[in-house]
């Protein structure tokens, strides 16, 4: 508003009756005295829309606008009605995202590992097998370390920096594959299959035309992942078992790294292999662990890296198979021995994904029973109510376990002593640090941990969205009387919960809007049919509390309340691509103020504290 301010102290010291008037934008112009104000809205060069008294609110503002005299085509959608459907409120975003899961293993990972069996396949290797060892090692060492960084330290914001660690994983690739490709140079004259002058001119784009794809790598590397054999039947026989462990480890990790090449793993029996690596292998060294650990997170980041290691691949229905996980269970005699703090976290990182992803699916089969039943039936029967009662222990302990992220905490006297001393701070209890770190830890707080982005991923591929949409669309069940009620009511409480906890923090509000269509139809599902005219409803915090003390809040509210936030964040990505102090960046700043006047909407409006990246833009 620096033009208005511009033209008021220019005429400071004139009659108070003297006329200015400043154009804001294309749209909005300021006239008036300073006796009176007014505003006038544009709707294009050649038609006045109308002159309105500045005492006017937003809202009676839009409902002048709106009437049949004016013409709306050519407002900018600040001024438009309020009454805007859920699709066009809710939609995708432009400059805000989460790391996209790698559909295939790159190109300049399929060269490193090609290039890696063209050296072991040589006749004459020698003691170079143990320089190519290392290569490898070191390689998924760094890709281990640098990626599961990331992956158990996903603090507030974190996600905004994962294309930087992206860059250095990819380094990492490079100068591996460049070191196997300087050492093969080296390797196949010795073995006569090529000339030395010729080798030497050899680059990575002779090896483009003979790339295998995913299945063809795992069919290849297919005998260093036996490791339920013998030294003599698997991996390379210049190598001892414990190096053929290693070496096996090293590229299965490499292979599932992506979701197609992790498919072929599965499929060709890799996860046996490896729960059978820790069942029967009690020699393990710490490093051997952590690698095995390692590859079992890549794996466990696809649904069917889950199904493998639970054993239930493949599985021929939506039902849960019954049984024991041997892998699973090795997990957890894992963390019974009390082994290091390195070993004992990442080991909880992946029991607490696998069990989430578990009762993910008896979830899914659960709803999709309770559906099958009401849709052939047409009414509650005892079958159905028993899977009813089923999917509402099953969402109470999805909430449990989305809620339960954070840092795992080393337990050791001299990690719980450094984490009790607040170095620096002599203020006292009621100090400002000391209040505002109270504040912080509070059941009800804005998350300072975002959710496991692999989580959330794992809920779109069980249909958490659209099951429970659908669940809570049913006629039937919203008909129903007595116990079926009340059950029908606490899934309803469980699922609200679960979405403000998505709501509560970046990588959640980001995933709700990365899936517009999914976000729109769970938001139509909790408002039902009817019109919402209420103006005002119950902020976030407010309604988060309720929910957790175990009243209940209406479906209606719910829905209100998340359109609001998602509203929010799509502005927020607005700004990111608007030009600062343009005409389009003023006009996203009319809708934030707009949505600030309302409690629901001042508080949506603290998830500006998780995209610090808009603060940057703007004052660039």
């Amino acid at each position: 508003m620096s033009r208005i301010s511009v033209d008021l102290i220019a005429y400071k010291n004139l009659s108070l009756f003297f006329f200015f008037q400043a154009v804001v934008t294309n749209h909005l112009v300021v006239r008036g005295s300073y006796r009176s104000l007014s505003l006038v809205i544009y709707g294009n060069t050649a038609e006045d829309l109308g002159q309105f008294n500045i005492e006017f609110d937003d809202n009676s503002l839009r409902n002048l606008v709106s009437s049949a005299e004016g013409k709306l085509e050519d407002l900018p959608l600040a001024l438009h009605s309020t009454n805007l459907t859920i699709e066009e409120s809710v939609f995708s975003l432009n400059a805000l995202s989460i790391p996209v899961v790698a559909s295939d293993i790159s190109i300049e990972v399929k060269q490193f590992l090609q290039l890696l069996l063209k050296i072991l396949e040589l006749s004459k290797l020698g003691d170079a097998v143990d320089k190519t060892v290392s290569i490898v090692v070191s390689a998924a060492s760094s890709y281990v370390t640098r990626d599961l960084c990331y992956a158990a330290n996903s603090q507030k914001n974190l996600t905004w920096g994962k294309s930087k660690d992206c860059e250095e994983l990819h380094g990492v690739i490079s100068e591996a594959r460049l070191e196997l490709l300087e050492l093969y140079k080296v390797l196949e004259p010795e073995s006569g299959n090529g000339s030395a002058d010729s080798l030497a001119r050899c680059t990575f784009l002779d090896f483009e035309a003979d790339l295998v794809n995913s299945k063809e790598l795992v069919d290849m590397y297919s005998q260093y992942f036996n490791f339920s054999k013998n030294s003599s039947s698997f991996g390379h026989h210049q190598l001892s078992q414990e190096e053929n462990v290693v070496l096996g480890l090293s590229v299965a990790l490499f292979l599932c790294s992506s979701r197609e090449s992790c498919f072929h793993f599965v499929n060709s029996g890799g996860m046996e292999q490896l729960a059978h690596l820790f069942c029967h292998d009690k020699q393990n060294s710490t490093a051997i662990t952590l690698l095995l650990l390692g590859v079992i997170e890549r794996a466990t980041r696809y649904s069917i890296g889950c199904e493998g290691f639970f054993g239930w691949w493949p599985r021929e229905d939506e039902n849960v198979p019954s049984g024991i996980s041997e892998g699973y269970s090795q997990l957890l005699k894992l963390l019974l021995q009390k082994p290091r703090h390195d070993v004992a976290s990442l080991a909880t990182y992946v029991l607490h994904r696998l069990r989430f992803y578990e009762v993910a699916s008896r979830y899914e089969c659960a709803v999709l029973s309770v559906l099958g039943g009401l849709s052939s039936v047409a009414r509650v029967t005892s079958v159905t109510l028993n899977m009813l009662i089923s999917a509402k222990s099953q969402i109470k302990r999805l909430l449990k376990l989305i809620n339960s992220r954070g840092p795992i905490e080393d337990p050791s006297p001299v990690a719980c002593a450094s984490r009790s001393l607040i170095l620096g701070q002599t203020e006292g209890l009621l100090s400002y640090k000391a209040t505002s770190s109270l504040i912080a830890s509070s059941n009800c707080s804005f998350s300072n941990w975002d959710i496991d982005l692999h989580l959330l991923e794992l809920l779109k591929e069980r249909g958490l969205l659209p099951l429970s949409a659908a669940l809570l669309s049913s006629s039937i069940l919203r008909s129903e009387v007595g116990h079926a009620m009340d059950v029908f009511v606490d899934i309803a409480s469980s699922i609200e919960a679960l979405i403000f906890s998505l709501l509560f923090c970046r990588s959640g509000l980001i995933f709700l809007l990365n899936h517009p269509e999914l976000s729109a139809t769970l938001i139509h599902a909790l408002r039902g049919n009817g019109d919402v005219n209420k103006e005002e409803f119950l902020p976030l915090r407010y309604a988060s509390i309720l929910i957790s003390k175990g009243f209940f809040c209406s479906p209606q509210e719910v829905g209100m309340v998340v359109g609001v936030h998602l509203r929010v964040v799509n502005a927020i990505d607005r700004l990111l691509t608007s030009t600062p102090h343009s005409e389009e960046f003023l006009w996203v700043l009319w809708e934030l103020c707009g949505l600030s006047r309302s409690d629901c909407g001042h508080q949506a409006l603290l998830a500006l504290g998780y995209f610090p990246e808009v603060e940057m833009s703007s004052l660039s």
